[in-house]
Formats: C-alpha cells, sequence, structure tokens
C-alpha cells in the first residue's frame, strides 16, 4: 500500500497492513507529553490569523484501560520491554508520562517488526523524554544498534534567567542490523561548505593537491525553525521544516525506498519522501491532519493519495456520524476543496468550517454540518444569518439526508453572487454526502 495515508489508530493500522520487515525508513516526531493543547490556525488570502481555527490534538496521555492493556499485551509478547516498564513505574511512577512511554513502547515493537535489515529509524523528541525513550530503543533494537543522538539546534523566541535556553530537539537513530543499514553521507554533501563543518554539516578535508573529500557529517545540525511567515507552513502547530526531512531520507535511503511516518501530523516526511521519488505511509488519528495532508499532496504534485480509514460510502460516512459526530464534521467540512474545519462543535456558533475560495482566494465561505436526519428550513434561515454577520460571500450547509422543499426553497431566496466575469452562483447551497460519494461538488468559484 505505497503513496497511501491511513486514518486511525497506528498501532492497528501497523498490525494490519504493514507486512514484515517491508520498510527501508522510519521518521516519526509523536506528541511529547508536554501537556499542551495545539490548536491550527489557519490563514486569511492576506496570510493574516483567521478566526478559524481547531484544536488538533491534546499533547496529553491518561492512564488508563487502554494503557493497561496495552501494558499487559507487552507482558505476553514482550516481557523484558514489560519489566522496563515496570522499573519506570518505581521510578516515575503510574502517571501521564509512563503512559506515554507505554505507548510509545508498544508501537516501536511493531515498527521494528516492520523495518528492513538494511533500515533506519529516527525517532524525534525533545530532551524531557529522550533519556527514557533511549530506553525503551535499547531494549528493542538492542544497544549496539544506536547509531546516533542527533541534535537539532534552532533559534526561536525566549530565554530564561534561571536556565540555560533549552533550543534544541533529539533525534534517535536506530538501524535494525548495524553495518547492514543504509547511508549516503554523500548524499547530503550539498549542505557542507569544504573546510567549514559547521551547523551538522558535512566535513570536507583537502589534501595537497587541493582535492576535496568528505570526512564525516556531524550530530547536530543547525536547521532553523519555520517562521510563522514561511512559504511552508500550513498552520499546524509542530510543523517541522522540509530542510530537516529532506537531509534524513537523502541519507538513510535510496529512490525508489518505501518510508513510513506513523505520527505524521502535516505531512511534512511525506512530502519530503514525494520530492525525493520515495514511496511512502503515512499515518495519523485525526481526521484534520488526513485532510491537510491530501490537500497538500494535491496542491504541490496534483496526486489524490489513497485514503483508508475514511469513509469510503454512504453508509460509512453515517456510521462515523454515529460512532463520533465531531469527527464527522470535521471530515465533511474537509471534503469540500480549500474549507477548513473550525474551532469546536459545542458553541460554534453556527461556523464549523471557514473557507476562502476563487481562483485567488477572495471569496470567504461558511460551513454548517448537519448529520442528524430531523432538518428543517430553520437550519437554512440560521445559515443565512451567519453569513450575513460574517459578511461572507457564500455558505454551504452538509448534510447527511437529502433536505427537504421547505429547505430548499429558504436557500433559493438567499439570491445569487455574480463574480467579476459574469459567472453566477448560489449564495446559500446545500450540499448532501450522497453528492460528494456520487462526485458532485457545490457550485462555487
Amino acid at each position: 500500500m505505497n503513496n497511501t495515508l491511513y486514518f486511525g489508530d497506528n498501532l492497528d493500522i501497523i498490525r494490519e497492513y504493514i507486512k514484515d520487515e517491508t520498510i527501508d525508513l522510519i521518521y516519526l516526531d509523536p506528541p511529547f507529553n508536554s501537556k499542551a493543547n495545539y490548536n491550527v490556525i489557519f490563514k486569511t488570502p492576506k496570510k493574516e490569523d483567521s478566526p478559524s481555527q481547531i484544536q488538533a490534538f491534546e499533547d496529553t496521555w491518561k492512564w488508563n484501560s487502554t494503557t493497561e492493556f496495552e501494558l499487559h499485551q507487552l507482558f505476553g509478547s514482550e516481557p523484558k520491554l514489560a519489566e522496563l516498564m515496570k522499573g519506570l513505574e518505581l521510578i516515575i511512577g503510574k502517571n501521564d508520562l509512563l503512559a506515554y512511554l507505554v505507548m510509545m513502547a508498544i508501537r516501536l515493537r511493531e515498527l521494528y517488526r516492520v523495518l528492513k535489515d538494511t533500515g533506519s529509524l529516527y525517532l524525534h523528541c525533545d530532551p524531557t523524554a529522550s533519556h527514557y525513550l533511549k530506553l525503551i530503543l535499547d531494549s528493542i533494537f538492542g544497544m549496539n544498534n544506536f547509531l546516533n543522538e542527533i541534535a537539532w539546534c534552532y533559534k526561536s523566541g525566549g530565554v530564561s534567567k534561571k536556565w540555560f535556553s533549552k533550543k534544541h530537539d533529539i533525534l534517535l537513530l536506530y538501524t535494525k542490523k548495524r553495518n547492514q543499514h543504509t547511508f549516503n553521507v554523500q548524499k547530503i554533501k550539498s549542505y557542507g561548505v569544504p573546510g567549514g563543518g559547521q551547523g551538522g554539516k558535512v566535513v570536507y578535508y583537502k589534501d595537497k593537491k587541493g582535492t576535496y573529500s568528505i570526512v564525516s557529517a556531524l550530530d547536530w545540525w543547525n536547521i532553523s525553525m519555520l517562521s510563522t511567515t514561511h512559504s511552508e507552513r500550513t498552520g499546524y502547530p509542530t510543523q517541522k521544516p522540509l530542510t530537516l526531512l529532506d537531509r534524513i531520507i537523502k541519507a538513510s535511503s535510496n529512490e525508489g525506498d518505501l518510508i513510513l511516518d506513523p505520527f505524521c501530523g502535516c505531512g511534512t516526511a511525506i512530502v519530503a519522501a514525494q520530492r525525493l521519488n520515495r514511496n511512502w505511509i503515512g499515518m495519523d488519528i485525526t481526521h484534520l491532519s488526513i485532510g491537510l495532508m491530501e490537500k497538500r499532496i494535491y496542491d504541490e504534485f496534483k496526486i489524490k493519495p489513497k485514503v483508508i480509514g475514511n469513509p469510503a460510502s454512504f453508509v460509512s460516512a453515517e456510521n462515523l456520524f454515529k460512532r463520533n459526530p465531531l469527527n464527522f464534521e470535521r471530515w465533511a467540512v474537509t471534503r469540500i476543496d480549500g474549507m477548513h474545519p473550525n474551532k469546536a462543535q459545542v458553541g460554534d456558533k453556527g461556523i464549523d468550517g471557514r473557507g476562502y475560495i476563487g481562483p485567488d482566494h477572495q471569496y470567504k465561505t461558511i460551513i454548517s454540518v448537519k448529520g442528524g436526519k430531523h432538518l428543517t428550513p430553520s437550519m437554512v434561515y440560521e445559515l443565512m444569518g451567519v453569513v450575513d454577520k460574517e459578511k461572507a460571500d457564500f455558505g454551504v450547509l452538509i448534510t447527511i439526508h437529502n433536505p427537504t422543499d421547505g429547505m430548499k426553497k429558504e436557500a433559493a431566496k438567499a439570491g445569487i453572487v455574480e463574480t467579476p466575469l459574469g459567472h453566477h452562483f448560489p449564495k446559500i447551497q446545500i450540499y448532501t454526502i450522497s453528492d460528494y460519494f456520487n462526485g458532485k461538488k457545490p457550485e462555487l468559484p
């Protein structure tokens, strides 16, 4: 299943879909247990912050029945690893951090299974958890297969008067079998300057004839973080620069290799892999991430990736609504190109999503989603009021079931919008999930 996005829990996906020893390179950047809520902030056509945002994920792991079950699974299959977890419990207690480490342990064991003998794994983490994660990786991969602790150094705002300012992340690099792994130091020589060797660049040696040759690549990389106005920015809070992933993929894989990112967020590793002619697999547990990746891949490469786990039929979409109305709402909003999810399901003031559409993204659109069977004209009337209040150009009401005649009549009362080229579009439109699966799109510029 190359060049595929998977929606869902990566543990279940890896076990079901990924065969033994099929992956050439794994990069993972899991949440860091920082106990923070991250919101994605979307930009307007003028590159200003939009009031439209959504909680991307809650970066907190809780000790619960799922954690207990995963620890029980470790005792059944990996007793050595389970004993390590019990040892860590004596030191740090049965708390959220231990829940995070158990979650990582059982997933890292599966990632080891699917990695080729020539493959490598880069685990991206911050110094608050890297020492615990290294113990887990040593237990799974073996201490001899630890290659590097790479420090990604960067500049960012804020300094401390009580400790040295924390301006680096850690990349733990392990291989499946030492000395068999792919490592192309010559592929990253473009980052170096002969005689330089700074910022994680390649170090060169100049012989008597004036010829430069590569000596080594350093284990600290000075790569700038993305600024808030950088062209790469998608709005995703933990987005990493393409330069960082470009270096990792060039160094530890070859063209045609298969790259896996099981926590792929906004898909930087996926985009870098596609640019470098690698095959890839991405996984994430939020519809927001899958929607962002679909759009990002299509915008840059004009490729519509295969997505497994998203509703593939009317029945599966309806089932998603029954299981999790908020996830259905987010999925439904991202089915319309350029439409961005809103902040929350409750207290959203009738706005479930926003978008800026048209050739120059100049038309503001408000989206409302109704998943239930009880549909009334008042829903259209309420959307019209929000569109007027927000001074938007269009409003789209997405429904699972077909609208009533009264709803259609109410939508028609809103009139039309005429573009400068003389094209006409209904100001308020009703778009059903059946329309989506039948390939129909809203009538928008």
